[in-house]
């Protein structure tokens, strides 16, 4: 095999990737991007990506077959001023390789070639994640050979119709999971959790190798600062799902998240990630009511921007064949076992699938 790495630079290089793209998944890819060599190019350059591609050149002329990202997490729903902060964490994924050249190791040498130069293109990097589906365990293999452990689980997060090859497609919604790789020293910080979720977060910090000083908060709101909520939201019709990050938090943050939650799941949007930045005590203790409202725990994100993010989920699918999901290493067994339970708990009728409706809790 006679194959090297190098970061994508010009518009052929991009062309070469959509071509990869649509011989592996067809048009069902969910990065549209990756089909516009224009738009990806410049994607790279401004830093929302940075592509590596395996190049084979045994048949003289090179051809690309393989590609992987590391992706400045949810960069389409940053402000301009944190556009300019350099990212502290970094979402490795896109991983496609040629099926004549899987099982080569191609895989790994992509990503270690990205990482570091990963590491050199943004110094201030302390972490990066991968996604890695759980239809089958290579990807989580290659993710733990980085040290890297599950801190989120999207559950039913990619529709069945998605095809990740010729030949294998999943019966229903597929699930992901978020492996973290630290990158460097870390020295150990304080993060506010929701008492409920502090004993998981504790051991989900622990297993990734994060010194972090969990600090349980119990729910009841207050303290939250006078102001509006400042949150973004984005959605995808082809794939039915919806995602909603605070930025800000103010006075009306669970009734701003739940009203746009709401308009989510209203529009049809199947699957919907929360994401709300555990920035104060104030925040950890409003979880339990956005809890209570039909939102599950999916996880959590380290040092998203800077700051350890919680990760709710809705999911309005009838039924997650558990026995279908492959997992590897405890910690992640124990986080998806943890996560199912979650959402089994806020279907008020485990027979048809009825979700919880999304409505703020009753004061008592």
């Amino acid at each position: 095999m006679s194959v090297e790495t190098r970061p994508l630079e010009t518009l052929e290089d991009a062309r070469r990737v959509g071509e990869l793209v649509y011989s592996t998944y067809g048009l069902t890819y969910h990065r549209g991007w990756l089909y516009e060599p224009e738009r990806l190019v410049e994607l790279n350059r401004s830093g929302a990506l940075t592509s590596m591609l395996a190049v084979d050149r045994s048949s003289g002329s090179p051809r690309v077959v393989g590609h992987i990202a590391a992706i400045r997490p949810y960069f389409e729903m940053l402000s301009d001023g944190a556009r300019d902060r350099p990212p502290t964490v970094l979402e490795v994924g896109l991983s496609i390789v040629r099926p004549e050249f899987r099982s080569q190791n191609v895989q790994n040498i992509l990503s270690m070639a990205l990482l570091m130069h990963g590491r050199q293109r943004f110094p201030a990097l302390r972490g990066a994640y991968m996604k890695c589906v759980t239809q089958h365990t290579r990807s989580q293999r290659s993710a733990r050979r980085f040290l890297g452990r599950a801190t989120a689980v999207h559950l039913g997060g990619v529709p069945a119709w998605v095809r990740c090859d010729q030949t294998d497609g999943p019966a229903g919604p597929l699930t992901t999971i978020a492996m973290h790789c630290p990158l460097g020293e870390h020295s150990a910080r304080t993060s506010w959790m929701p008492a409920a979720e502090a004993p998981l977060a504790t051991r989900i910090f622990t297993a990734a190798g994060l010194p972090r000083r969990i600090v349980p908060v119990a729910g009841g709101g207050g303290g939250l600062p006078d102001g509006p909520t400042r949150i973004t939201a984005r959605f995808d019709p082809a794939r039915r799902h919806g995602t909603v990050r605070v930025t800000a938090a103010g006075a009306d943050l669970v009734e701003r998240v739940l009203d746009k939650a709401d308009w989510l799941v209203g529009g049809s949007m199947q699957h919907v990630t929360v994401l709300l930045p555990l920035s104060s005590p104030a925040v950890a203790a409003a979880v339990p009511a956005l809890q209570e409202a039909g939102l599950f725990l999916a996880g959590f994100i380290p040092d998203l921007e800077g700051v350890d993010t919680i990760l709710l989920q809705i999911l309005d699918v009838p039924e997650i064949d558990l026995a279908a999901i492959r997992i590897e290493g405890e910690e992640a067994r124990m986080l998806l076992s943890e996560v199912f339970a979650r959402w089994r708990a806020t279907r008020s009728d485990p027979l048809t699938g009825t979700a919880v409706s999304l409505e703020l809790p009753i004061a008592g």
